[in-house]
């Protein structure tokens, strides 16, 4: 999973800050899950094909904050947080037995 880069401005009395949070890399993790599925035979060449399958899994993503203001710029501490993530895939086909 590629994390992605974002940047908005608040403003402050005063001027305006500027935050930009951007990953230090790419992450990588563990997914696990279960698919299943069911085969139908329409006759005796053709057969219809059904799935379902459930993913998981959780990203450790590091990444830190860059503040601008009034020409300073200073960066947050390394932070570090667990993205969840999931996914339902759901495929169907139809087969043609030679």
């Amino acid at each position: 999973m590629q994390v992605g880069t974002y940047s908005f401005s608040i403003p402050i009395q005063g001027g305006t800050a500027s935050i930009v949070q951007e990953a230090d890399r790419s992450v990588e993790s563990f997914v696990y899950g279960v698919n299943g599925g069911l085969e139908v035979w329409l006759s005796d060449k053709i057969t219809l094909c059904l799935n379902i399958g459930v993913i998981a899994s959780e990203f450790e993503i590091d990444s830190r904050i860059m503040e601008k203001f009034n020409g300073t710029t200073a960066y947050s501490e390394s932070i570090s947080y667990n993205q969840p993530f999931s996914a339902i895939n759901i495929g169907a086909s139809i087969g043609y037995n030679l």
